[in-house]
């Protein structure tokens, strides 16, 4: 690979083209599916456990195939892309676990964790030990863990490989690159339940903006064009390059009938994998690290360019980060998309109350689409993720929706309509309707009332931790710092399973 991958030939998408689609509308696998969506936010090793049970649970009432995107931010990357791309020899069954309803859940369950399974990777992460082990990667050392502990137990992260959808996209790629041969892609699992995924990074500039990065199976690259916004004037956006193209110097050749560039990896680090994905979206400290003059510790760079601009443009290594750090829900790619319903699994560690005051405690993603707040950290706002502008009763309602269910001891579950309005920072145009079904990260009494004595006891002494399900995205299990127990992983998936099931009628009538 390292000599014949120097030079790969790969199709640029320039979205300020008249008539542009996005490169999945041509998928025959997706023309069946519905036009819905789901949404699995940010929150570190908590988001990819209820993430897994969330699928399993999804998976169970038999409602995956049905659905044609998937979206991911972070942590919840961590848990969806080994499933996207999952190893034809592991079953999906062993992979997500198996459902179990709440009254036949044994202690020896909870602490069962088997090889090749994601509650496995989850609570093996020791991302301290894997630090020690990549010390010499660069900015790929990130990465490189993030791929050690959530893509190589399931035989999917080489990160000499690039990715691509499936077999046909691989041979066209191909037949534009001779050097290249199939055993230097993985591709998307070929079961028929696998949404089309895009996974959110961000570019980050901080003295002048964030950029959502997008990131598929087909395509990567972000969808507004902002003219020399970027480092030294360089420009930034305006389209999107096939992933083994991406972290390449600028084309040194361009057909503007084919649309594709002829560009220069060189050496194989420069290769953009599935480690390189789920290490971007999931890189939350990359800003922080940037900020402090620590480029060095190995948060991802790429060396990136303007398909734009594709036949006189510049590159430079750039930094990214998690995609957490400008939007955690991972709604805005949706909306592009012009997805009409949405069920978003917002996988937040803040517990939603209310207070005879009214003041709200919520992840502070959600207010943030409706209306302009102070972000987590107290350094500016959120004003470019306002999209649901002048719906303060709908924000309301959503709420006291959720709270009510969850003093009801029900999964906080809430659905209603939307009127999108424009948001530029993310190229979005409104004016469309969105439904969107919320499921927020709550304990659920109903569920935890019908474990056997010997379990519940030992979550209500804190035998698993005082946080349940609000486990910390960091320092949970100090000095640990992103590792969960077994029987937290599991806990947390089986209450996720257990709510997607207990609304399965619900589910099934919104997905239509």
């Amino acid at each position: 690979m390292k000599n014949r991958a120097k030079y790969v030939s790969a199709k640029v998408f320039n979205t300020l083209d008249e008539g542009f689609q996005y490169p999945e509308n041509q998928l025959e696998e997706l023309e069946s599916k519905k036009n819905v969506g789901i949404c699995f936010s940010g929150g570190g090793t908590r988001s990819a456990s209820l993430t897994m049970g969330q699928l399993r649970g999804l998976e169970h009432i038999g409602v995956l195939d049905k659905v044609k995107y998937l979206s991911a931010v972070s942590g919840g990357s961590w848990g969806s892309v080994p499933f996207l791309f999952l190893d034809e020899s592991i079953s999906d069954e062993h992979f997500l676990g198996t459902y179990v309803a709440p009254h036949d859940l044994t202690e020896n369950m909870l602490s069962y964790a088997p090889k090749y399974s994601l509650s496995y990777a989850i609570s093996n992460s020791k991302l301290f030990d894997d630090l020690i082990k990549n010390i010499f990667a660069n900015d790929e050392r990130y990465a490189n863990i993030i791929a050690e502990i959530f893509l190589q137990p399931f035989n999917i992260g080489n990160m000499r490989r690039f990715f691509t959808y499936n077999k046909d996209t691989r041979k066209k790629i191909l037949e534009n690159n001779i050097q290249l041969e199939p055993g230097d892609f993985y591709l998307m699992n070929s079961r028929n339940n696998r949404p089309y995924p895009i996974i959110g990074g961000t570019l980050l500039r901080p003295k002048f903006g964030r950029y959502q990065f997008e990131m598929s199976p087909l395509y990567v690259g972000i969808n507004g064009f902002w003219k020399q916004a970027g480092a030294g004037g360089y420009d930034i956006g305006g389209g999107y390059i096939e992933p083994h193209g991406f972290d390449s110097d600028s084309p040194d050749a361009f057909n503007e009938g084919t649309q594709m560039a002829k560009v220069r990896l060189g050496r194989p680090r420069h290769m953009f994998t599935l480690g390189d994905m789920i290490g971007t979206s999931g890189a939350a400290p990359a800003e922080y690290a940037m900020r402090l003059g620590l480029e060095w510790i190995g948060f991802p760079e790429f060396k990136y360019w303007s398909p734009a601009e594709a036949k006189d443009t510049k590159s430079k290594e750039t930094d990214f980060g998690d995609g957490g750090i400008l939007e955690n829900l991972g709604i805005m790619p949706m909306l592009k998309r012009g997805v009409e319903k949405l069920i978003i699994f917002v996988n937040c560690q803040t517990a939603l109350s209310k207070d005879d005051k009214g003041n709200i405690s919520i992840a502070s993603s959600i207010p943030a689409l409706f209306h302009q707040i102070k972000n987590q950290n107290g350094e500016g706002n959120f004003d470019e993720n306002i999209i649901f502008a002048f719906q303060e009763d709908k924000y309301q309602n959503l709420v006291d929706g959720l709270l009510t269910k969850i003093s009801n001891g029900e999964s906080a579950i809430f659905t209603d309509t939307y009127k999108i309005t424009d948001q530029p920072h993310y190229n979005l145009k409104g004016g469309n309707n969105v439904e969107i079904m919320w499921v927020y990260n709550s304990r659920i009494d109903n569920w935890v009332q019908e474990l056997p004595i010997g379990v519940k006891h030992k979550l209500e002494n804190g035998d698993y931790g005082k946080r349940f399900p609000y486990y910390k995205t960091f320092m949970e299990n100090f000095p640990n710092i992103i590792d969960m127990t077994p029987e937290q992983v599991n806990l947390m998936g089986h209450q996720a399973a257990w709510s997607m099931v207990n609304s399965e009628n619900t589910i099934k009538n919104f997905i239509g």
